[in-house]
């Protein structure tokens, strides 16, 4: 009900101050929401280790160079001194 009723500031100050706990399911409420979307529903992805989903949030959100920095960390190829298996 408070995503619905638009009060994400609320709910972002309850996790804030530990009232709630980011979760998986709370971020997918966020990523469907109309208000919020998936800016607020990413750090709870990322925190949750959720990084399929969180990959999915910068893709809506256009955010191609978030893009490129997680598709860097996830692949060892693009690390200095190291190199693709043959």
């Amino acid at each position: 009900p408070m995503v619905a009723q638009g009060q994400l500031l609320l709910l972002q100050r309850w996790l804030g101050e530990g009232k709630l706990r980011p979760s998986e399911q709370l971020a997918d409420v966020l990523c469907d929401a109309e208000r919020g979307g998936p800016a607020a529903a990413l750090p709870m992805y990322r925190e949750g280790g959720v990084d399929e989903k969180a990959t999915l949030c910068l893709v809506e959100m256009g955010d191609l160079e978030a893009l490129r920095e997680e598709s860097r960390k996830e692949d060892p190829a693009s690390k200095p001194g190291t190199s693709a298996a043959p």
